[in-house]
């Protein structure tokens, strides 16, 4: 079976995206690796074992470029403006975590191309990226959601005490801002007055043209909980509770200090959670809903009184295999997502996708 590990990106997450990709491989035989750079580029990613060598620009610069051309499920290797076959895509393993590659684009250039891929579809994962979109789709779920506003950047820079102003009076303070399609708590900021609001909302502005205000809870925990289909049956795992000092989880506790990924992260797991049962029932109806695939990972904030979704992340960090222990090791994790992938690939394929008309004709046909 050819599968190929894609990865990085044209996003702030890219080198996430890289230890992803990495801790991928050391557990996987015979692949290949599709590494899109900061700028864009897709390359085949030779002779580059550690996660250190995509530091070296030199070592990129030398990295044949390659291309997927819809509606073939070939990987090209592009070169002297032609392209040369390398070989035929059995599946995709997807590593990439924000824009240009969570976000629903990669997966629709492998749609197109019919190559069977390991993350959420098109739909989902546009909608898992947008905090915006999905907060309104968990609330028309039934679920509970923290309170939130949202403004744009054109209206924001347009009046900016006006936009302040209506998102305090709304939600008063503390507040947390969010750039709208970042992960890895990237652009984040709490704040406790205006003008910590317009500085928040200033950082957020830098890194996406949609920002989200949350109301702030006191004395909450943070609790994940992944999921994964097999078989057909949503697999739901058990609770981890990652350990911060600070309001939210930021990039540094998630990665930094010499952290593999999120699975080096501090960490109470498995996390006993009296509301445990009811959060589980709530990513299962998540994952059903948003017709999820792949291993998936839900965050909710936990206080006394109930829980709140936070966010849904369609390709976490580190695939999340640190939270399927008594279940999978990372290498059977990585089957069960290829496998899953193939198999819905060709259930969709067997969709009838025509329909016999003669609209042509009797419209436009000659009389």
């Amino acid at each position: 079976m050819n599968v190929v590990i894609m990865y990085g990106g044209k996003s702030c997450e890219h080198d996430i995206s890289v230890i992803t990709a990495k801790q991928a491989a050391a557990n996987m035989k015979n692949f290949a690796e599709v590494y899109v750079s900061r700028e864009g580029k897709w390359l085949l990613a030779k002779n580059m074992p550690s996660p250190s060598d995509f530091a070296d620009k030199e070592k990129i610069k030398r990295l044949p470029e390659v291309a997927f051309v819809p509606p073939y499920k070939t990987l090209w290797l592009k070169k002297g403006g032609k392209l040369k076959k390398i070989f035929d895509v059995d599946a995709a393993l997807l590593c990439f975590h924000g824009v240009n590659g969570e976000d629903g684009r990669a997966q629709g250039l492998l749609e197109l191309c019919g190559v069977p891929y390991t993350s959420c579809g098109v739909t989902a994962s546009a909608v898992g990226m947008d905090k915006i979109v999905f907060k309104e789709f968990v609330k028309g779920l039934g679920l509970p959601v923290t309170k939130s506003a949202w403004t744009d950047k054109r209206k924001y820079q347009s009046n900016k005490v006006g936009v302040i102003d209506e998102i305090s009076e709304a939600l008063g303070y503390p507040a947390i801002v969010k750039p709208c399609n970042l992960g890895s708590s990237i652009g984040i900021s709490v704040c406790g007055n205006d003008g910590e609001l317009m500085r928040a909302l200033d950082t957020a502005f830098e890194f996406d043209e949609r920002a989200i205000v949350e109301q702030a809870l006191k004395n909450f925990s943070d609790v994940n909980i992944a999921a994964v289909k097999k078989g057909g049956e949503i697999l739901v795992s058990k609770a981890e509770n990652p350990l911060t000092w600070h309001e939210y989880l930021s990039f540094e506790d998630k990665y930094s200090a010499g952290r593999k990924g999120m699975a080096e992260s501090k960490r109470r797991f498995p996390f006993e959670c009296p509301m445990y049962g009811d959060m589980a029932d709530a990513v299962r109806k998540i994952y059903s809903a948003l017709d999820c695939k792949g291993v998936v990972r839900v965050d909710f904030l936990v206080t006394d009184d109930g829980f709140f979704v936070n966010e849904i992340n369609t390709i976490p960090g580190s695939l999340a295999y640190y939270l399927w222990r008594d279940e999978f090791d990372m290498a059977s994790l990585i089957k069960t997502l290829i496998d899953e992938a193939a198999a819905d690939m060709k259930r969709r394929q067997d969709a009838v996708y025509g329909y016999k008309s003669d609209v042509l004709t009797k419209s436009f046909g000659k009389k």
